[in-house]
C-alpha cells in the first residue's frame, strides 16, 4: 500500500511539473471535487488544470478550446479506499457570449488513471490503470469556476471482470 502510494505521488509530481510551462494566453487553476459514487463510495480530488489558450477549433461560430487536469482522488469505501492518480485532456465549450460576468460552458474528456487498488468493496475494477471518461457543466468567471461532472472509470474491457464505477461531483476552482 505505501509503495503504491508513493509511486502515485511521484507520477503526480512529475505531470504536474512538466506541464507547468507558461505560454501566451495559458492559465492555471487548482480544484476540489467532492461527490458520491455507486454503492455509497465517497469520492474526494484536488486537481490542478493548465488551460494552454487560444482555440482547437471553431465550427459554425462556435470555438472549442480545452485544458489538460492532473488530480489525486480519494474514494472511500465501505470496507476498503483507493487513492487515484490520473491525466486528462478536456475538450471544452465557454458560452462567452451568454452572460457578462459568469459564462457558462460544457465539457467533455477522457483520460486515464492509475489506482492503488483494483477492488473498493464488492467492485472489481481488474486493473490498476483505467480510463477515465467525464461530462460536465458550469459556470467560470475570471478566477472563479463552479461545476457539476459525470465521471465513468473502467478498463474498457481489458480485463474481465471489468465493474467499472460511475460518479457524480461539484467542483469548485481557482483560476491564476
Amino acid at each position: 500500500m505505501k509503495k503504491s502510494m508513493l509511486w502515485l505521488c511521484l507520477a503526480f509530481a512529475s505531470l504536474f511539473h512538466s506541464a507547468w510551462a507558461e505560454s501566451p494566453g495559458s492559465r492555471q487553476g487548482v480544484f476540489l471535487s467532492g461527490g458520491s459514487g455507486q454503492d455509497d463510495i465517497d469520492i474526494f480530488r484536488l486537481a490542478w488544470r493548465y488551460r494552454p489558450g487560444g482555440a482547437l477549433f471553431c465550427l459554425a461560430g462556435h470555438c472549442f478550446d480545452g485544458y489538460y487536469e492532473t488530480s489525486l482522488g480519494y474514494w472511500n469505501g465501505n470496507r476498503n479506499d483507493i487513492g487515484v492518480v490520473a491525466f486528462s485532456p478536456v475538450l471544452m465549450h465557454e458560452f462567452k457570449h451568454v452572460g457578462k460576468r459568469f459564462h457558462p460552458y460544457v465539457e467533455a474528456g477522457i483520460g486515464a488513471a492509475l489506482l492503488s487498488h483494483t477492488r473498493i468493496d464488492d467492485r472489481n475494477l481488474s486493473s490498476g490503470f483505467v480510463f477515465e471518461d467525464r461530462i460536465g457543466v458550469g459556470l467560470r468567471s475570471r478566477h472563479l469556476d463552479v461545476g457539476f461532472l459525470l465521471m465513468h472509470y473502467s478498463n474498457a474491457g481489458l480485463k474481465a471482470p471489468n465493474n467499472g464505477l460511475s460518479m457524480a461531483m461539484v467542483t469548485l476552482g481557482y483560476w491564476f
